[in-house]
C-alpha cells in the first residue's frame, strides 16, 4: 500500500518548478486534497537534517508518502500556517490552528507545529464534516453487530 500511495502521489505532483511561486500552493493544496480523499486522519511533515518527510495516518498506521527538500519544507510549513490563521514569524514556539474547508466534502482540519532542530514539525489532523453518517447503516458495520446497536438504541433507560 506504501509504494502505491507514493506512486500516485507523485504522479499528481505539480508540473511547475519548485521556485515557482505557485508550486507550493498547488503542492499543499494536492496534499490536503489527497490526503482526505483516501481518509487519512492524519498528515505528518518531518523535517531532518536534508529532507522533509511526509505520513499519512491511514488506518490508524503510519504510510510514509513522499520526501520533500530541504529548501522546499519552511515553505510548506509557512503556506499551512497561513491557512490555518497561524504566525508564519514565529518559529520557536509551537502554534496551533484550524482551517474549515466548505463545501458538501468538507473536513475541519487542525494543524499543529513544533519547533525542532531541523525546522518546524507539522501534524495536520483532518476531522470528517459533520453528517457524513447519518445513520448507522451507511457505517457497513456487519449485520449482527448493526442489529445488536439498534436494539440497544431503542432501550429506555
Amino acid at each position: 500500500m506504501q509504494e502505491s500511495l507514493s506512486h500516485h502521489f507523485q504522479e499528481q505532483l505539480p508540473e511547475k518548478a519548485e521556485n515557482h511561486p505557485e508550486y507550493v500552493t498547488e503542492l499543499v493544496n494536492l496534499i490536503l486534497n489527497q490526503a482526505q480523499d483516501i481518509n487519512a486522519s492524519d498528515i505528518h511533515l518531518l523535517p531532518s537534517e536534508n529532507r522533509m518527510r511526509m505520513h499519512w495516518r491511514i488506518d490508524g498506521v503510519l504510510h510514509h508518502v513522499a520526501d520533500f527538500s530541504h529548501e522546499l519544507a519552511p515553505r510548506i510549513t509557512s503556506r499551512l500556517k497561513v491557512l490555518s490563521h497561524l504566525l508564519t514569524y514565529r518559529t520557536d514556539v509551537p502554534q496551533e490552528g484550524r482551517l474549515r474547508q466548505s463545501g458538501e466534502q468538507a473536513v475541519e482540519t487542525r494543524i499543529s507545529t513544533f519547533p525542532t532542530l531541523y525546522g518546524e514539525k507539522v501534524v495536520v489532523r483532518l476531522f470528517v464534516g459533520s453528517g457524513q453518517y447519518k445513520h448507522l447503516e451507511s457505517l457497513n458495520l456487519p449485520g449482527e453487530i448493526l442489529f445488536e446497536l439498534q436494539r440497544l438504541l431503542t432501550q429506555t433507560g
